[in-house]
């Protein structure tokens, strides 16, 4: 498949995980998070082996996400490269990472593939990654009814 068929695919899947996120909700979307970041990413052989060239994915989904008429928050970004990359055969994983900018604490989402770092909205600071068992903290359900 080529360039035009992964800005296509991109594209579906950023206005797919887009409205997920809005619609289900920051409850639903944390278990979705802790759900796919526990999932084993492709190894880099893997990777070479299938032939998906995962950078061509990553700038697909980035070029989805600045033509869209609404603004794409990272949590959308990064689901719609790891489905775009499940489409292609690829395993990856949601990583969720942690940074302090002015005294103030800032969350970011991106992909793990391969071992390498995939982030569509590319944020120049350096984001700490939470440990798994922070992603193994049970979401807040809140009162119960």
């Amino acid at each position: 498949m080529g360039a035009l068929s992964d800005h296509f695919l991109a594209g579906v899947a950023t206005i797919e995980a887009s409205t997920s996120v809005v619609l289900m909700g920051r409850r639903r979307a944390a278990r979705l998070v802790q759900a796919r970041s526990t999932e084993r990413p492709a190894t880099a052989e893997e990777v070479r082996a299938s032939g998906v060239d995962m950078w061509r994915c990553c700038r697909a989904v980035s070029r989805a996400a600045i033509l869209l008429p609404w603004r794409v928050p990272c949590l959308p970004a990064a689901f719609a490269l790891y489905r775009l990359l499940k489409w292609r055969g690829l395993a990856s994983s949601v990583q969720l990472g942690a940074t302090k900018i002015d005294g103030v604490v800032a969350a970011h989402a991106w992909v793990v593939c391969g071992g390498v770092k995939l982030d569509p909205l590319a944020p120049e600071d350096s984001y700490e990654p939470l440990s798994a068992s922070h992603a193994e903290v049970p979401v807040n359900e809140g009162p119960a009814r």
